[in-house]
C-alpha cells in the first residue's frame, strides 16, 4: 500500500513538473524576468574580466539602469549587465551563480546594502516542488488572456518579453505596471506616503553583517571591486540625500540616491525609458570620477 502511494505520488510529481518545464510563460511576468536573467550569459568569453561590470538591485535597478547607454557614456571602456530582479533585495547568490558560469565581473555595483538572508520555508518548498504555483498560476494565465488577445497571444507576450531581456542586456520595462500616458507620471502627483522633509539614509546599520562579510571574501576570491551605487526617487518621494557613505571598506559613490520630476517615472516607483538614461549615465559620470 505504502509502495503503490510512493509510486502513485512521484507519478504525481513528475507530472507536474512536466507541464510546469514545458509551458514556463504561464507564469507571472516578474518570474519569467527573473528566470531568463538567470539562465542567460552576461558577458561574452572575449571580453576580459576588468572590463565587466555589473549592477544589482530590486526592479527599480531592472527598469532603471541601461547597460548600452553606460558603456556609451564610459567611453566603452565596459561591457555591463543590469542585475536587477524584481522583488529581490538579496543579491550573494546571484553573485555566486555568475562565479560557478564563470562569469566573473571586475566591477560589481550595489543598490541595496548587502544584510542578512534568513532560509525561510518558501525557499525550501521552490526546490522541492518548483511547480507549487502552477494552479494558481494557471487560473490567472487564464483571466488575463481574456483581455490580452487570448491564451495564444499572451503566452507569445511572455516568450518575447524572455528575449527581450536577453537582448537588453538585463534591463526590462515594466510596461504592466505604467498606467500614464506616455509612460510619464502627471506633474503634480504626490503620494499620501511621500516624506519631502525626511532625508532615507538605508546603508546606516551595514557595517558589519555576514552577508557583507561573505560579499568581501569573495571580492578578495575572485580579484572584483565592490562599490554602493545610489538609488532614486521621486523628487517629492524624500528629502535631499545623505552624502556618500561607504560601509566597511566597501567605497560610495556619490550620495545615498537620486531625486528625479515626475516626468522620469512611468509609475510611482520606476522610471521610464527616457528616465533610465538620466540615472545611468549619472551612475557613469560617479564611476568615471573614481
Amino acid at each position: 500500500m505504502i509502495l503503490r502511494f510512493s509510486a502513485l505520488l512521484c507519478v504525481l510529481w513528475c507530472g507536474f513538473f512536466w507541464v510546469w518545464r514545458t509551458f514556463p510563460y504561464i507564469r507571472p511576468g516578474a518570474v519569467i524576468v527573473t528566470e531568463a536573467k538567470r539562465g542567460a550569459l552576461p558577458f561574452p568569453e572575449a571580453v576580459p574580466q576588468s572590463r565587466r561590470l555589473v549592477v544589482f538591485g530590486n526592479s527599480k535597478v531592472l527598469t532603471g539602469f541601461l547597460p548600452e547607454e553606460f558603456d556609451r557614456a564610459s567611453g566603452g571602456r565596459f561591457y555591463s549587465w543590469n542585475g536587477g530582479l524584481p522583488g529581490e533585495t538579496h543579491f550573494l547568490g546571484e553573485m555566486e551563480r555568475l562565479i560557478r558560469m564563470r562569469q566573473v565581473p571586475g566591477h560589481v555595483l550595489l543598490t541595496v546594502p548587502p544584510a542578512e538572508e534568513a532560509a525561510s520555508d518558501e525557499q525550501i518548498m521552490d526546490e522541492v516542488f518548483p511547480f507549487r504555483r502552477l494552479f494558481r498560476d494557471s487560473l490567472v494565465f487564464c483571466g488575463m488572456s481574456v483581455s490580452r488577445g487570448g491564451p495564444r497571444e499572451l503566452y507569445r507576450f511572455g516568450e518575447e518579453s524572455a528575449r527581450r531581456v536577453g537582448l537588453d542586456r538585463g534591463y526590462y520595462f515594466m510596461a504592466s505596471h505604467s498606467r500614464y500616458h506616455g509612460n510619464r507620471l502627471p506633474a503634480g502627483l504626490v503620494l499620501p506616503s511621500d516624506r519631502p522633509g525626511w532625508a532615507n539614509g538605508e546603508r546606516a546599520g551595514f557595517g558589519g553583517t555576514q552577508e557583507l562579510e561573505r560579499w568581501r571574501a569573495l571580492s578578495r576570491k575572485y580579484g572584483f571591486r565592490l562599490y554602493l551605487a545610489p538609488r532614486y526617487y521621486r523628487t517629492h518621494e524624500f528629502g535631499a540625500a545623505p552624502g556618500g557613505q561607504g560601509i566597511a571598506g566597501i567605497p560610495a559613490l556619490g550620495p545615498e540616491y537620486f531625486r528625479y520630476e515626475n516626468k522620469y517615472f512611468s509609475d510611482p516607483v520606476h522610471l521610464n525609458r527616457e528616465g533610465a538614461k538620466v540615472y545611468t549615465r549619472q551612475v557613469a559620470e560617479l564611476f568615471a570620477g573614481l
